[in-house]
């Protein structure tokens, strides 16, 4: 491993640690792609590079696609900080890719909520999952709104449901609220 690995820290978080310092290695950052790879790399990374010698990769993927990279680069570790979901995180941790962050001063001015055990990650964000349905469409068929999980069982949405992949957050809640609803959970889906 070149360097400790510190995930879910905003990347200006990590970045202006030692302000001013040369950075030998080029700095590998796998996150998101899209809107935060396009801020990463407007805003955020110009902005350490104003002051910091060093060259940052911009790898971007979802959160699983990151943690399959951490896998295969086991041992040898080129991703240096790293932005996933709080599930791939976990799983990240509890396979030794994560290094405590004991000894960041900026550690005392994190919420408990998005910390995690051991401080070996950082939650930057929190997340609520939920339903987003067309008002007018609804109102056109004279169908109430969905008001839990299981309305979404109901024919008259067959094939007009849309549910993201099982590879980000909201696809995995999903994912449990149906086990949930048909007598399983997390640990039997």
């Amino acid at each position: 491993m070149k360097r400790l690995l510190y995930p879910t820290l905003t990347v200006a978080g990590v970045m202006s640690f030692g302000m001013g310092q040369a950075i030998a290695d080029p700095l590998y950052i796998g996150a998101y792609g899209g809107s935060t790879e396009k801020a990463m790399k407007e805003k955020i990374i110009p902005a350490f590079l104003e002051n910091h010698d060093a060259e940052v990769i911009y790898v971007p993927g979802n959160s699983t696609d990151t943690l399959a990279k951490l896998q295969a680069q086991a041992g040898n570790q080129e991703l240096d900080v790293v932005l996933m979901d709080d599930g791939p995180m976990y799983q990240a941790i509890n396979l030794g890719f994560c290094s405590p962050l004991s000894g960041m001063k900026s550690l005392d001015d994190v919420y408990d909520v998005a910390r995690f055990s051991n401080d070996n990650a950082v939650g930057i964000g929190l997340v609520a999952t939920g339903f987003a349905y067309n008002a007018e469409m609804f109102k056109r068929n004279g169908w109430a709104p969905p008001s839990s999980w299981q309305d979404l069982a109901d024919k008259k949405f067959e094939g007009k449901l849309v549910v993201p992949s099982i590879s980000n957050t909201y696809g995995l809640h999903t994912l449990v609220m149906a086990a949930r609803l048909n007598g399983g959970g997390e640990n039997n889906i």
